[in-house]
């Protein structure tokens, strides 16, 4: 294996036992450290492959014929050349269309050699990255699945690539536009005074005087409704009933204080002895079909106990 030594032996025979050898060492390969009859090759930096070590001895003593020599063949082995490992994430890997998402990768070399993760690629959306964290915009990227590959390439050129999923989702749809709906309403069956907001109909309007405190941007439609056989006694008699309620509301003794440029007096088709309470949130308008606005300068309200009419003058006798 490339980085552990080889060591090599030159065994001298028909020398002159009783002098001293000289030993010198070379190799094709490696660095040979040993002036006896055992080197080291040290094999460190070498490419695989097969090697050749020689060894020359000599007697000094003797002028001719005092040397020999001798090889030896050694391979050297590569280390094994892995591919690097990888893997991605994404996170979040859910977003909404124009969302952001953050990708990690983690390489690593299973021969523990430099790593660096290049290559960003993504099949929707913009994403750029420096070394193993990269960001995905999903600006202009329809809705689906978007796969994010890196490449991760190790020092000598070995590489292997990973992916990871975003799903982008529509965003959800717009919230409604604000419409106008109906509160509640009230009865008016006082049949010597049907204009008049008893009891019952006022607690229902105390609660629609706070939603409108609850609400104060919000506006009220006031809708009245009569009878057929009660508008032919008394034409105005819805009207009537929309315009008391609003007095109540805007002046009444429960002093709701309401502003009275917030609501709005309508009547209504289809008959009943009642009045209906639509609120009006800010940016709506109310729609509903088959009403019509009150004058209000021809319909006023009318009070609850109207004062006594002044008694007559009477001449005295003579």
């Amino acid at each position: 294996m490339v980085g552990e030594p080889v060591t090599v032996t030159a065994t001298g025979k028909n020398f002159n036992p009783k002098h001293t050898l000289n030993y010198s060492w070379s190799s094709t390969g490696g660095k040979v450290n040993g002036k006896d009859s055992t080197a080291t090759i040290d094999t460190n930096g070498l490419a695989g492959g097969s090697y050749t070590a020689t060894a020359r001895v000599s007697d000094p003593k003797v002028k001719k014929g005092g040397e020999a020599s001798c090889t030896a063949n050694f391979t050297v082995k590569e280390p094994p050349k892995n591919p690097p490992t990888m893997s991605c994430s994404a996170n979040p890997s859910t977003v909404q269309a124009g969302g952001t998402a953050t990708i990690t990768c983690d390489c690593k070399s299973p021969d523990n050699v430099q790593v660096n993760v290049a290559g960003w690629s993504a099949s929707g959306g913009t994403v750029s990255g420096s070394g193993n964290t990269a960001s995905l915009n999903t600006a202009g990227a329809p809705a689906g699945p978007v796969t994010i590959t890196a490449t991760c390439t190790d020092s000598r050129g070995l590489n292997a690539s990973s992916t990871a999923q975003v799903t982008i989702e529509n965003p959800p749809p717009p919230p409604p536009p604000p419409a106008a709906s109906k509160l509640s309403e009230c009865s008016f069956p006082n049949k010597v005074k049907p204009w008049r907001v008893d009891n019952t109909c006022k607690a229902v309007l105390d609660d629609v005087a706070q939603a409108l405190k609850n609400q104060a941007d919000a506006k009220l439609v006031i809708i009245g409704f009569a009878d057929p056989a009660e508008a032919k006694k008394r034409k105005n008699l819805a009207a009537e009933r929309a315009v008391n309620a609003k007095a109540y509301l805007s002046g009444g003794e429960a002093k709701q204080a309401i502003d009275p440029s917030r609501i709005e007096v309508r009547t209504g088709s289809g008959g009943g002895q009642k009045t209906e309470y639509w609120i009006v949130p800010a940016g709506a308008n109310y729609n509903e079909p088959d009403t019509q606005p009150v004058n209000e300068s021809r319909v006023k309200p009318i009070p609850d106990h109207p004062r006594a009419a002044p008694a007559k003058k009477t001449k005295k006798a003579q």
